[in-house]
């Protein structure tokens, strides 16, 4: 969490400098941990992933809310639990299905 560097400035200085990507990932999980306790049975919440490897969107795949988008994505754990809170409906879902025998 904390390593210690030699300072440039200061001959035998030394700072002591906080990996913060340690930190946010432990708050990641505790969020996803939350998100995914609340939301059990209905959807699964997790990271996605940048190039470089590092956590990008908050993404929620739908497993069980009928007529419900199939896949939620946000920038932040708040934004993902706002559309959990109301999601849109799932792609073509509410669409008038053709009359027997009609035009296909």
């Amino acid at each position: 969490m904390f390593q210690s560097r030699t300072s440039h400035g200061f001959p035998g200085a030394k700072l002591l400098v906080m990996d913060t990507s340690l930190t946010q990932h432990h708050a990641d999980q505790q969020k996803l941990g939350r998100l995914n306790a609340a939301h059990a049975g209905r959807w699964k919440i997790w990271r996605s992933r940048d190039e470089y490897g590092r956590p990008a969107a908050w993404i929620a795949s739908n497993t069980g809310v009928p007529g419900a988008s199939a896949t939620l994505h946000a920038a932040t754990a708040a934004e993902l639990e706002a559309l959990l809170a109301a999601p849109p409906p799932g792609a073509g879902l509410g669409l008038p299905r053709p009359a027997e025998g009609g035009a296909r």
